[in-house]
């Protein structure tokens, strides 16, 4: 038995977050792709009209590379994510949770380098998207986890009888 989550059980939550993050991933990606692209041809010359510093014009490429490469990795992770939860694998579960944690962070360091380098952006605005983030991203956590509890338990529960079959 699936424990109810507003409504619905831990297994459909976590099927709804990893769809979520698939087509998201997937949108974000083309949508970076189109920032990322005229930022590589930009000539030295160009980047200098820019009046920015070349240590901003680098961070900033190498921002979005990051985000591209993670957004990529998330579509990934969001397979994986599916696949644990319709073949009943807590391993892929987990999998999927400690990248959730290990990409949270990743954006938390950018989030505070973009500070340093944007003195403009503002600091209560990012601290905000970083708790509002925090907080979705422990939400989708902490459902996988009960979706992940649900199939050991039931794993638990099946090895006796099987078990006693064998014997």
């Amino acid at each position: 038995m699936s424990r109810e989550i507003c409504i619905c059980g831990a297994t459909l939550w976590t099927r709804i977050i990893g769809w979520l993050q698939a087509i998201g991933s997937v949108m974000f990606v083309m949508y970076l792709t189109t920032i990322v692209q005229p930022l590589t041809q930009m000539s030295y010359l160009e980047v200098e009209r820019t009046h920015k510093p070349r240590a901003v014009y680098t961070f900033t490429l190498f921002y979005f590379v990051v985000l591209l490469m993670s957004s990529i990795a998330g579509f990934v992770m969001a397979l994986i994510l599916l696949k644990g939860s319709y073949l009943k694998n807590p391993f892929l579960l987990q999998t999927f949770m400690v990248y959730t944690v290990i990409s949270y962070y990743i954006s938390f360091v950018l989030s505070i380098a973009e500070l340093y380098i944007d003195p403009g952006r503002s600091v209560k605005m990012t601290l905000f998207v970083l708790l509002v983030t925090g907080f979705i991203q422990g939400c989708f956590l902490w459902v996988v986890r009960t979706h992940r509890e649900e199939i050991l338990r039931e794993m638990d529960q099946s090895q006796p009888a099987t078990k006693a079959i064998s014997n």
